[in-house]
């Protein structure tokens, strides 16, 4: 059985990008998630502690994101699934991360999956 917690758009402030003035100003990028882990002991117990808590790690995401400048979406959507690899309870993890303003009339996104090895 895979179950899945799935963390849809995101909105997340972070200075990305190549050009200078994407280095000093924040720009708006969004965040799908889905996440692989077993739910079996959070249904036994009825405990949060038992799974991932979405609140606390879309915090965590939005600091991480909000910390330095990277020149592109995909280092940085390899740092926030990163984030959400340090919880040991988690198989893999797929991202998206859209970036709204890299395109005038187009939506750029990148797409990452990490499995635990």
């Amino acid at each position: 059985m895979v179950d899945k917690i799935n963390i849809n758009g995101l909105q997340l402030a972070s200075k990305v990008g190549v050009y200078e003035d994407e280095k000093h100003f924040s720009q708006p990028l969004t965040l799908d998630l889905s996440i692989d882990i077993c739910f079996d002991q959070a249904v036994i117990g009825d405990d949060l502690r038992s799974t991932i808590n979405y609140a606390s790690l879309s915090k965590r995401l939005r600091e991480e994101a909000s910390k330095n400048h990277v020149n592109l979406i995909e280092t940085r959507l390899t740092e926030l699934i990163n984030i959400v690899l340090m919880d040991s309870r988690v198989n893999s993890v797929y991202g998206k991360l859209y970036k709204p303003l890299a395109l005038n009339g187009a939506l750029v996104s990148v797409e990452r999956t990490i499995s635990r090895s």
